[in-house]
């Protein structure tokens, strides 16, 4: 009885959950302007894995950048400076950002 423990394989998430979407950029001028990408995105029936891997034409090392974006839940947004600064809250999550916003407003009438 209690809770599950994070340790328990059936309640453990894949390394894929945390993500949106993965981009790695290989050399382009060694693979051209078509083929320098890798791309993975989440869809809806997107099943969750531990790992990605991704194969390449060649037997040299490559220099590669690797785009790892994050899939926020809930979805968080970066505020423009100025609010931020008026805010105090840098990003945050859309309910996050109206109470932030409420309490400025009730604040400073």
């Amino acid at each position: 009885p209690g809770q599950p423990s994070n340790n328990d394989p059936k309640y453990r998430r894949k390394f894929s959950s945390f993500f949106k979407s993965l981009v790695i950029e290989l050399d382009r001028e060694l693979y051209g302007p078509d083929n320098h990408l890798v791309e993975w995105h989440r869809t809806p029936t997107t099943a969750e894995t531990d790992g990605f891997q991704v194969k390449r034409r060649g037997d040299s090392n490559v220099r590669c950048t690797v785009l790892l974006m994050l899939d926020h839940q809930p979805p968080e947004y970066k505020l423009d400076p100025r609010l931020a600064r008026i805010l105090a809250l840098p990003s945050g999550s859309r309910s996050q950002i109206f109470y932030a916003l409420w309490t400025y407003i009730k604040t400073h009438k």
